[in-house]
């Protein structure tokens, strides 16, 4: 897979979590409105068509996988029964009453109403397991990120009934700016073993008194770790790197930029930046070799010779690339750290 089909990958599976929560949000929003107006089912049908134009970037990035064709006659599949039920008898009865219940009573009354929807736990729960399995086919750093969306699009979509209502003022704060702001936290950082360029990339929760406070940063939050993965060169990654893919070079603040000559060499060297403190193997690099049109290249010193190269074009940003011999692979460090060859 090509470094552009990589980057499209990940941004795609990022999209696929944040979708699929969406989907599930506003499945229970329509759901238990008193609306009858088809004009709101809108959110739901384009939460839908961005959950499948996101299987569809996955497919074109290169990846094949039989679960996106399941995640993708699933969710068209509860769209289309969703829909029918919206607009049938059994909902059109509770609607009505559900307008004339008082105001204190009016969450439970929609909570109770969840009860009839076609769309039922178990149907999410087995959507829940497909998009997992799906996860688990993906390379490591789009699977890290289809987690990260996953845990994000969960608390940013909310749904219906999101929250204990027994829980006192103090006990929600508490689940949001520590509970919530704790498990965002670990995921961005396993993210970032994969991807450096979320480097520096906080959750910040405080102040926030429930889950309707918070959403507005969680939006802040997602919208960030986007453009960060749809342009890792616009933010300093692994050991400050910044790679321009447009302008084919790399900088590092306080020592400068350098430009590299070679389709094979700025493939091996971007691949290695991405990856950033993760070992990477000398197959894996020999095959991204290969990929930049070195096919023929069968010399048996071909890596360690661009290996080589690379230290050298390194070394005016104070980096060097490091062998590691305890779990053979190779990464970027700083000139400190001995090189092996």
């Amino acid at each position: 897979m090509s470094e552009q089909s990589a980057t499209r990958a990940t941004v795609a599976a990022f999209d696929l979590g944040l979708h699929m929560a969406a989907f599930r949000c506003y499945a229970e929003h329509c759901w238990a409105s008193t609306s009858t107006d088809e004009q709101s089912l809108s959110p739901l049908y384009t939460a839908m068509q961005q959950a499948r134009q996101a299987l569809d970037d996955l497919t074109d990035a290169e990846w094949d996988s039989p679960d996106l064709a399941s995640i993708r006659q699933e969710v068209e599949t509860e769209y289309g029964t969703f829909r029918e039920a919206w607009v049938g008898k059994t909902r059109g009865g509770w609607v009505v009453a559900l307008a004339n219940v008082d105001g204190e009573f009016e969450f439970p009354a929609r909570c109770k109403a969840l009860e009839s929807m076609p769309i039922d736990a178990a149907t999410w729960d087995r959507i829940d397991r497909t998009v997992e399995r799906l996860g688990k086919t993906l390379d490591p750093t789009a699977e890290v990120c289809l987690k990260l969306s996953r845990v994000l699009g969960r608390e940013l979509f909310g749904c219906v009934g999101t929250g204990v209502l027994t829980r006192s003022a103090d006990e929600e704060r508490a689940a949001i700016t520590v509970a919530l702001a704790q498990e965002l936290g670990k995921a961005i950082e396993e993210a970032r073993v994969h991807l450096p360029a979320l480097t520096g990339v906080r959750v910040d929760l405080t102040s926030c008194r429930d889950s309707w406070e918070a959403r507005p940063r969680l939006a802040v939050l997602r919208d960030e770790i986007r453009r960060r993965l749809e342009a890792p060169g616009t933010s300093p990654g692994h050991l400050g790197l910044v790679v321009d893919r447009e302008k084919g070079q790399i900088s590092r603040a306080g020592f400068g930029t350098i430009r590299l000559a070679g389709q094979g060499r700025w493939d091996l060297l971007c691949h290695l930046a991405r990856n950033g403190e993760t070992l990477t193997s000398a197959d894996e690099l020999k095959a991204i070799h290969h990929r930049g049109g070195n096919l023929s290249d069968t010399r048996a010193d071909a890596l360690q010779q661009m290996i080589t190269s690379l230290r050298k074009a390194l070394k005016p940003l104070g980096l060097t690339v490091s062998k590691s011999y305890g779990r053979v692979g190779y990464r970027i460090e700083e000139t400190t750290v001995e090189a092996g060859c």
